[in-house]
């Protein structure tokens, strides 16, 4: 027998099991929320880009917190591919669509 081996009484090991299977039906939940609710950032972003880009409304938008949210959603969408995160890649990656085109008409279309 190894010595650092510990030896569970039946008791530990019952509870030692439902506590891995609590905390897994949870991250379940959650994990299949994340994939439900990521990719409504985008669809939100999505009316403001249209705004930029087709109606050429830029007034009262900031290139600066524009630039740090496509700095982020780059940031977010190389994390996401790394780890091979599903609910992050659809929520990340076309934000980082959509925050280049608010940021490119910002640019274009101000005064």
């Amino acid at each position: 027998m190894h010595k650092n081996k510990k030896t569970f009484t039946q008791t530990e090991h019952h509870q030692s099991v439902r506590l891995k299977k609590h905390k897994k039906k949870s991250s379940d939940f959650i994990d299949k929320l994340i994939v439900f609710s990521g990719p409504l950032i985008p669809v939100a972003v999505s009316f403001q880009a249209y705004s930029v880009i087709f109606l050429k409304q830029t007034e009262g938008l900031s290139i600066v917190t524009w630039t740090l949210l496509l700095f982020s959603s780059i940031t977010m969408s190389i994390y996401a591919i790394h780890h091979k995160i599903m609910g992050l890649m659809l929520t990340y990656m076309p934000l980082v669509v959509l925050n280049l085109a608010v940021v490119v008409g910002i640019v274009l279309y101000s005064q």
